[in-house]
């Protein structure tokens, strides 16, 4: 069981290690995407969420202040879900499922960082 609890860490951690690693390798991209939200100081935002996402990451990957790692990423994702994935404003109906699905995806990552948080919170290894 311990090296699944090493893969699962891996794995929860690496998701977010990947997506920080995206806010600077398609920086340009993502600072447009959140000027098109009307994200204020998208320039300034997205690279200080990409450290959040990377910091976080690896310490749910290494296991090392996992629940401040985890508590950073609720922090995080519960304004980045509602402001970047308000599908319930656009027209389109295939945008709209697209932003539908990553704001549904938001949520899923939400419900398991809580979970996770609470465990760990309560000494339960996770």
């Amino acid at each position: 069981m311990e090296y699944l609890h090493i893969l699962g860490r891996i794995i929860f951690g690496g998701y977010f290690l990947f997506y920080g690693y995206n806010h600077f390798t398609h920086s340009k991209m993502m600072i447009g995407d959140a000027q098109s939200k009307k994200v204020p100081m998208a320039s300034v935002v997205v690279p200080i969420s990409g450290i959040i996402l990377i910091i976080a990451g690896l310490s749910i990957i290494f296991n090392f202040h996992a629940l401040a790692g985890a508590i950073l990423l609720i922090i995080y994702i519960i304004p980045a879900t509602f402001m970047m994935h308000n599908y319930w404003k656009i027209q389109d109906p295939t945008q709209k499922m697209g932003e539908m699905g990553n704001f549904m995806k938001n949520l899923g990552l939400l419900g398991a960082l809580i979970l996770f948080a609470v465990m760990r919170h309560s000494g339960i290894p996770f």
